[in-house]
């Protein structure tokens, strides 16, 4: 079964170890249309058009919007997962054999050290980041039932 568009997407913009993407698909009717990605700082990390007309159809979206875009281009969402899904199932394998190298040059329980004190790192950073949310949302409300409001009197 294949994962839904907003799980795949979360995860390849979160964990996807290139920093660029390029694919081709057909769409519905029968036209090229090519979808890039390149990380950016402001979210617009998306762009999509047509090859036959790059100029006057090309659109760079965030995440948020790329599903209703591919919908406009007629691109159908399982072809689109299935080939997002086959990036990150090559990048899983290129990961497995690096860390089968590591295992071979410093030793298994090396390596294994390496990844629970990884795995424990980012654990922690999690249950932190939870914790400085829950203090900002507190302050926010805070803040919010502290605001004196003044009526304007004509």
């Amino acid at each position: 079964m294949a994962p839904e568009i907003h799980n795949i997407l979360e995860v390849f913009e979160r964990m996807s170890l290139d920093d660029k993407a390029y694919l081709t698909f057909s769409n519905e009717e029968n036209m090229q249309v090519c979808l890039s990605y390149h990380k950016q700082t402001d979210q617009r990390n998306w762009s999509i058009w047509f090859s036959v007309n790059e100029e006057a159809s090309r659109q760079t979206i965030s995440v948020n919007h790329l599903q209703s875009v591919l919908k406009a281009f007629k691109v159908h969402e399982e072809l689109f997962i299935t080939e997002i899904s086959g990036l990150l199932l090559l990048q899983t394998a290129f990961a497995d054999e690096f860390i089968r190298q590591m295992v071979e040059l410093f030793g298994n329980e090396k390596v294994q050290k390496s990844i629970l004190a990884t795995q424990n790192f980012m654990d922690e950073l999690s249950i932190q980041m939870r914790r400085y949310i829950l203090e900002l949302d507190g302050e926010n409300t805070a803040k919010r039932k502290n605001k004196k409001t003044f009526k304007i009197v004509k």
